[in-house]
């Protein structure tokens, strides 16, 4: 049987997808690999409509940059199947790591890490619609930093059955980990570590807007060290916002 060999796309520098553009769809086949690195102006990769991972594949966005969309992936939608890898690793744009219009899907014992990006929105990862994580996946944001959130979601639904981890990430403005506007999010197990926001909420931040509700919900959350910046740790405000949590386990 034929393996899938690795594809590797390095020191690319034009417009749009510095890497690769594409006006449809990227698939990676099952085991595959992908590396993205160096990639200028455009990022990493512009796909038009979704960037779909096969199982036990792995993909790296390093070092690459973009004036629009996100440093690493700029997408309408992102899609991990079981058990494979995304890593962004010192990726800046108006997204940072990764930008995603859409949806953005995590399967089964999928991980995803964003180390040392930044961005005006989204440190790590600025999605406008839903981020989907079966069990036994998880999402770390590591030395993330924007004006808002390692992680920002605008509107939609976030539904985190795995686990969600931010490790010293700031923010200029408000919300050094996570900044959630309008929407519902749900997470089973959310870690916040020496994360810190200039003017509010170091560590998350959920507001209603436009009309929207910000409604809220935790299983488990941990506040593992107390924050440097100035205010509370977490700022919520809207009309039906909730705090459900299991376990909380403060610094």
């Amino acid at each position: 049987m034929l393996e899938p060999l690795p594809a590797f796309f390095g020191v690319c520098r034009v417009p749009e997808g510095g890497g690769l553009d594409t006006g449809g769809s990227f698939s990676q086949e099952a085991e595959s690999t992908v590396t993205f690195e160096n990639c200028l102006s455009g990022g990493g990769a512009r796909v038009q409509k979704t960037f779909t991972q096969g199982r036990n594949s792995s993909a790296v966005f390093r070092s690459c940059s973009a004036t629009l969309g996100g440093g690493g992936l700029f997408t309408d939608s992102f899609s991990q199947a079981e058990e494979s890898t995304v890593t962004c690793e010192n990726c800046w744009g108006a997204g940072g790591g990764a930008r995603v219009k859409e949806n953005f899907t995590q399967g089964r014992k999928s991980s995803a890490i964003f180390r040392s990006c930044s961005a005006m929105l989204g440190g790590g990862i600025r999605a406008s619609g839903s981020y989907e994580q079966e069990a036994g996946s998880s999402v770390l944001f590591e030395h993330c930093s924007a004006d808002r959130g390692g992680l920002s979601i605008t509107g939609g639904t976030v539904r985190h059955d795995g686990s969600v981890a931010f490790e010293e990430c700031n923010a200029s403005n408000t919300a050094g980990g996570l900044y959630m506007v309008g929407g519902q999010g749900q997470f089973r197990k959310l870690l916040f570590d020496r994360c810190d926001a200039d003017v509010a909420a170091a560590a998350l931040a959920a507001i209603a807007a436009k009309g929207a509700e910000a409604e809220l919900r935790l299983e488990e959350l941990s506040l593992l060290r107390d924050s440097e910046g100035n205010g509370d740790d977490i700022a919520v405000a809207g009309k039906q916002l909730r705090t459900d949590m299991e376990k909380y386990a403060p610094t």
